[in-house]
């Protein structure tokens, strides 16, 4: 598809995005998450009730334990962790409270997607999103990747609820569009 009249996507604004969060009724466990060469700064939050006392052990990508975690506030109920030098791979979070806890990972990253939705009927041509879906309106919703390098590209978008897949789209490449990315219809009732 190519837009007709190209639009303008909004500056890059490096932000934080949760990688995982998970609600525990028995706080005993290990969290395994990616992370990626746009990751400048990760963050570990174990949140629980009154004198629960958490702990969180924080193994690296190399499969050793990683020393240099800033304590942000740590009380009886909540821990909450930085680590500045971040390494991408595969990183385990050992945790455990004495009560039930929400674990949070997020993380500081430049690769930011901004955009919005188009009504179908409007989608091929059209580089004007709107934040929100309309009842009983296909839509498609169309972006713009900020802090990509090539090669890189989007390949597809998957949206979870509660652990199932309940959206799967393939990217489609837009052309002459500040919004270069689209993927299928979707709407809501």
């Amino acid at each position: 598809p190519i837009c007709q009249k190209k639009g303008s996507a909004p500056a890059n604004k490096p932000s934080t995005v949760t990688i995982d969060t998970q609600s525990h009724s028995v706080c005993n466990g290990v969290n395994k998450f990616p992370v990626d060469s746009h990751v400048t700064k990760l963050y570990i939050k174990l949140d629980s009730t009154d004198d629960a006392q958490p702990e969180v052990i924080l193994i690296g990508p190399d499969g050793k334990k990683v020393e240099t975690l800033n304590t942000l506030s740590q009380t009886s109920a909540l821990l909450s962790l930085s680590l500045e030098s971040v390494t991408p791979g595969y990183y385990a979070a050992q945790f455990s409270a004495s009560k039930q806890c929400t674990f949070t990972v997020s993380a500081d990253s430049d690769l930011n997607l901004s955009g919005g939705f188009v009504a179908a009927e409007d989608a091929v041509h059209s580089d004007v999103p709107t934040k929100q879906l309309y009842a009983n309106t296909l839509s498609y919703l169309i972006v713009h990747t900020h802090g990509m390098k090539n090669p890189g590209e989007v390949q597809s978008l998957v949206i979870y609820e509660d652990g199932e897949i309940i959206i799967k789209r393939n990217a489609i490449k837009r052309y002459n569009c500040a919004y270069e990315t689209m993927f299928g219809t979707m709407g809501c009732n």
